[in-house]
């Protein structure tokens, strides 16, 4: 799968500002790039933010009523 090379240039971008950014793909459950205020952030490794699992890496709220990462349809 090819990284659309404009987000990831907004990825990098924000880094000039120390704000953790990353791209990630929901249909193959990892991220594709981030910046090092993400991985300062996530507190772990390049290596294992590689080898991460998307699911892994969030939280969410208890409101949140669905879930496009269960295998359910975004629409």
């Amino acid at each position: 799968m090819s990284e659309p090379t404009d987000l990831r240039t907004i990825c990098s971008a924000l880094e000039h500002f120390s704000l953790p950014a990353a791209l990630c793909s929901i249909k193959d459950d990892a991220l594709l790039a981030w910046n090092r205020a993400f991985q300062k952030r996530a507190g772990v490794s390049e290596k294992e933010l590689a080898q991460a699992r998307l699911t892994s890496l969030l939280l969410l709220d208890e409101s949140y009523g669905g879930s496009v990462l269960q295998g359910q349809d975004p629409e």
